[in-house]
């Protein structure tokens, strides 16, 4: 999304969180936004499991890996 194209390393998206982490925030909160009516819509046709497959935890150190995927993904935020 952030590079236009897949990559094997997520270069522009880490390098965009590093110079930029405000503004790479805002695209997170945007994602989980957006992620949480998609699947609560899943869950009110039914569906019994959700998985949230993230594609670029391998290439992340720790710090930013809590930041950008466990801390985005770890709250409950379904709508009622």
């Amino acid at each position: 999304m952030v590079g236009g194209q897949g990559s094997a390393d997520q270069a522009d998206a880490r390098l965009w969180a590093y110079r930029d982490p405000m503004g790479f925030q805002r695209l997170i909160e945007l994602l989980v936004e957006v992620s949480v009516e998609y699947l609560s819509g899943q869950v009110d046709a039914g569906a019994d499991v959700l998985q949230i497959f993230d594609s670029w935890a391998g290439s992340l150190p720790d710090e930013q890996f809590r930041r950008w995927v466990i801390e985005p993904t770890k709250t409950p935020r379904w709508r009622g």
